[in-house]
């Protein structure tokens, strides 16, 4: 075929234009050596994902929870992976991501801060519908329209504990790198095997004080109800 390249020439193709760290990550997206490096870049770039988001909160104002679901999963497709949202799988799965390297399913729940009754239900989706406990990882996305993520964040933590969402075992832990994201595990109920959930909040309150940053939220709060009665309508 005409413009066919030799695999020796794609190689030194990348090699010219990206980093051997760029080139490892397109491995673990596509080819990890084991499902712990394939999680840890996956964990790696949705917090890329996040900060991205975070930084254009005044597009989100009026978006509901699919909206801003279907963003991250075009996202995570753009970065090389095999990702779906609202995929079915036991049910309607928000985030879903195949390899075929390793035959193993990373699902995610994506749910508002609405109240923490509503966020377990999202916990219990996910560890009870829709995974059967086979991988080892999952993530519960929260999105925060509140102020004060942070105090979100702990609450949560505790809500966990104190309803023993998912059969939670021990206390979930703060990430160290990441101060909005906590661990928690759980003893599946299917598989028996131990789950570990990622807990990722989403900063998404925006208020700003200083006078055109005012202007630029109420005209963007004009554009996206606009957007939502079109969709409506």
């Amino acid at each position: 075929m005409p413009g066919t390249k030799s695999l020796k020439a794609v190689l030194e193709s990348l090699a010219e234009c990206c980093s051997l760290d760029e080139l490892q990550a397109i491995l673990d997206r596509k080819k990890p050596a084991s499902p712990a490096e394939w999680t840890a870049r996956i964990n790696s770039d949705l917090d890329t994902i996040v900060v991205e988001i975070e930084g254009d909160r005044e597009r989100f104002l009026k978006a509901d929870e699919d909206a801003i679901r279907n963003e991250i999963a075009r996202a995570l497709r753009q970065l090389g992976y095999d990702a779906t949202a609202d995929d079915f799988y036991n049910g309607h799965v928000d985030l879903k991501i195949k390899n075929a390297h390793l035959k193993l399913i990373w699902m995610g729940e994506a749910k508002f801060a609405n109240d923490y009754d509503y966020l377990a239900e999202g916990m219990k989706q996910l560890l009870t519908r829709y995974s059967a406990g086979r991988h080892n990882e999952a993530a519960l996305i929260v999105f925060v329209r509140q102020e004060k993520t942070a105090l979100v964040k702990d609450r949560w933590m505790k809500a966990l504990v104190d309803a023993k969402v998912c059969d939670i075992i021990g206390t979930p832990e703060n990430d160290p790198d990441r101060p909005l994201v906590f661990w928690s595990k759980h003893e599946h109920q299917d598989s028996g095997l131990t789950i570990n959930t990622r807990h990722i909040m989403v900063s998404l309150h925006y208020d700003p004080k200083d006078q055109s940053g005012v202007e630029t939220a109420k005209n963007a709060a004009k554009r996206a109800a606009a957007t939502a009665k079109k969709a409506a309508s």
